[in-house]
Parts: C-alpha cells; structure tokens; sequence
C-alpha cells in the first residue's frame, strides 16, 4: 500500500487521539516540542513524530521517522 506523509500524519495523529493513554500529538524537529510549550501547553503524555530522512528507490519515497512518546 501507498501512502503520502500527510496520511502518514493523520494516522498517528488519529491514533494518538484515540488512545486512552495519549493526550497530544506533533510532528516536527525536537526544539518545536521546546518552543510549542513555551507558546502554548501541550496536555501529557505527548506522541511526537521526528523526520529522519527519506530515500526515493524505485520511484517511491520511503519515510523515516523517530516516534517518541
């Protein structure tokens, strides 16, 4: 199956706000996590997603992400 980052996106952001446990989500560079909260309060627990380069092979883009939660 293929899918495109925002749907990538979506689903984990669908899936954080599903879930019992989680109470935020963001994607981005670490430091945004520092600046967010100083802007505005995430609610913990917090599910970040942290790009981690990409490949094209074959013409199709594969995704790499650090999740951290």
């Amino acid at each position: 199956m293929i899918i495109t980052y925002n749907q990538i996106m979506k689903e984990f952001k669908t899936f954080a706000t599903n879930h019992k446990q989680i109470n935020s989500f963001g994607n981005g560079d670490l430091w945004e996590v520092v600046e967010r909260d100083k802007l505005q309060a995430f609610n913990y627990p917090l599910l970040w997603m942290q790009d981690n380069g990409s490949s094209v092979q074959d013409k199709a883009i594969t995704f790499n992400f650090n999740v951290l939660a």
